[in-house]
């Protein structure tokens, strides 16, 4: 991460700039600009406006940007998104009118998952659960929801909610578990 911030830094001192004047110039925040020059983490447009500001265009060239480019301002606020439409399955939910025992109504919990994925909606889709699962991509949890739902309806589940089952953490979880599958049922 410094290999990016040095560039910035080094560049910024050589034009005898403070961090408050390049943050002014690029219209990077004061704060996103000291924690990006000290640790080298930050968005790649904040990183993309910085370089513009100095001017670095052999940087912007090797990141693919036009220099002359116009940069947006990343939005704070989380746009929302509509979630698929549920898989129907045949399973049984627990009756609304139940009082809800401690955490045996949770299907978390009848799966014997580590952590409680539907602790705020007790009648989450199967689909939902199984997407939050993969999100989470913990072993036991993904091992346990591929054993129970299986791992055709997991895959399907992944590509409807746009989850890559080859990268990441998951892209090391599932071959093991295609592995054990398949030696279960021969």
């Amino acid at each position: 991460m410094q290999q990016i911030a040095q560039p910035i830094q080094l560049h910024r001192l050589n034009r005898n700039l403070t961090q408050r004047e390049l943050a002014e110039r690029s219209g990077v925040a004061y704060g996103t600009l000291r924690k990006l020059e000290s640790t080298g983490s930050g968005s790649l447009s904040d990183y993309v406006k910085l370089l513009q500001a100095l001017q670095m265009d052999s940087q912007l060239a090797a990141l693919g940007w036009d220099a002359g480019e116009p940069t947006t301002a990343p939005t704070r606020r989380r746009a929302r998104t509509r979630s698929p439409a549920p898989i129907m399955l045949e399973t049984t939910t627990p009756n609304a009118s139940a009082p809800l025992a401690a955490a045996s109504h949770l299907k978390s919990s009848r799966l014997g998952l580590s952590f409680p994925y539907d602790w705020s909606n007790p009648q989450i889709a199967d689909d939902v659960l199984i997407a939050k699962v993969l999100d989470k991509a913990r072993f036991d949890d993904v091992s346990r929801t591929t054993a129970h739902y299986g791992l055709p309806l997991v895959e399907l589940v992944a590509q409807r909610f746009g989850i890559d089952l080859g990268a990441g953490p998951l892209g090391a979880i599932l071959p093991s578990i295609r592995v054990a599958q398949e030696n279960l049922a021969s």
